[in-house]
């Protein structure tokens, strides 16, 4: 499974040396503009365009402080995308990355991620200005 880090700061630094370089497809960052060629530890950092072209063929974890997760998810919603991970909230479940890799590999487990997340960000009220999440999803969320 494809890794795409969103954020080169700090915490897409520590993200990188968390799951390994092996496991990270590549970068991306909101500075990168269509066209630019940028590097990261031997990654390329992509475009957010390109990011919502491979939404799909990917998993998407969001390296970013808590004061950016709102602006983040925005971006994300306004674009149809509404399946990324936080790694924040990934780190708080101590998991080793080995753990997370082996859930990432099962639709199921991975699926859970996904609520466990949403439903981290809805428990904060993260949400207010842009619920994006559907119907069954959040269906889904009063199960746990």
């Amino acid at each position: 499974m494809k890794l795409i880090l969103f954020g080169t700061g700090g915490l897409g630094k520590k993200a990188y040396s968390f799951f390994g370089g092996e496991n990270i497809f590549c970068f991306c960052d909101n500075a990168v503009k269509k066209g630019e060629e940028k590097w990261l530890n031997g990654k390329k950092i992509i475009c957010f365009n390109e990011l919502v072209r491979m939404q799909h063929e990917c998993i998407i974890i969001v390296c970013m402080g808590k004061k950016f997760w709102m602006e983040i998810c925005e971006q994300c919603y306004k674009a149809g995308m509404e399946n990324y991970l936080i790694y924040d909230i990934l780190r708080e479940q101590s998991e080793t990355a080995d753990e997370l890799m082996e859930r990432f590999r099962n639709k199921d487990k991975l699926d859970g991620l996904y609520k466990n997340c949403y439903k981290y960000l809805l428990d904060r009220c993260l949400f207010i200005s842009c619920v994006h999440l559907s119907t069954t999803k959040l269906v889904n969320l009063t199960s746990l």
